[in-house]
């Protein structure tokens, strides 16, 4: 069994909003991706890397919320995160694949949600979501994912030549979170680091021009 990173997502209060940080954070248009139904949300995607992407999310104003008590995914209800999306947009998780995603629950000593299948257009997939909808680990940890054929949407979204080169984790008891990484495997394109401190999140890329980007 193991999990390798997927993409990144970043939550904003608006679309709007959201394709204008991007916009100013690495110059580049990012296309609208599409609906989803059952969490009453939207999202804008692009590729970041061979097989990964991010994700800018939000709220769908227009749509209906999950039926109580399920809450959004990726925290997206609780009313301290929307208070901090008035401001900015945030880095907020990440989202892991595997092969066997009912497997790798099993194995994890952690309990992330229960499995959930979800459409968006012709795509399909299972993810975790907590009843709750909080994030594990204050997002450190990621929410975990099964492509329906195990294909990765990631070569059919725009490649504007950003590309992700580090990606940074910060939790209070380091041990603790590379212990529930036990089943991470590697990404050849970038490196994975697990620092002391406040949770937080950071990453590092590279434009088209090769200059670095820090979010």
């Amino acid at each position: 069994m193991s999990f390798t990173f997927d993409h990144i997502a970043i939550a904003a209060n608006s679309l709007e909003q959201g394709v204008e940080f991007i916009s100013q954070k690495f110059a580049v248009k990012i296309p609208f991706g599409g609906t989803h139904d059952q969490m009453g949300t939207h999202n804008h995607l692009m590729q970041i890397g061979d097989g990964i992407f991010l994700e800018l999310i939000t709220i769908n104003p227009i749509a209906h919320p999950p039926k109580a008590p399920q809450q959004r995914w990726f925290d997206l209800d609780n009313p301290s995160l929307q208070n901090q999306l008035k401001q900015s947009p945030k880095l907020v998780t990440w989202v892991a694949r595997t092969a066997n995603l009912k497997a790798e629950l099993q194995n994890l000593n952690q309990d992330i949600g229960k499995i959930h299948h979800v459409t968006r257009g012709n795509l399909t997939w299972q993810i975790t979501i907590p009843k709750n909808g909080q994030l594990t680990e204050n997002g450190l940890f990621p929410t975990l994912i099964e492509w329906q054929n195990n294909q990765t949407p990631a070569p059919n979204m725009a490649d504007l030549g950003i590309k992700l080169t580090s990606f940074t984790l910060t939790h209070p008891h380091p041990q603790h979170l590379k212990a529930l990484l036990k089943n991470y495997k590697p990404s050849k394109q970038f490196k994975l680091n697990i620092r002391q401190g406040d949770y937080n999140l950071t990453t590092t890329f590279t434009n088209a021009q090769g200059k670095a980007i820090k979010l």
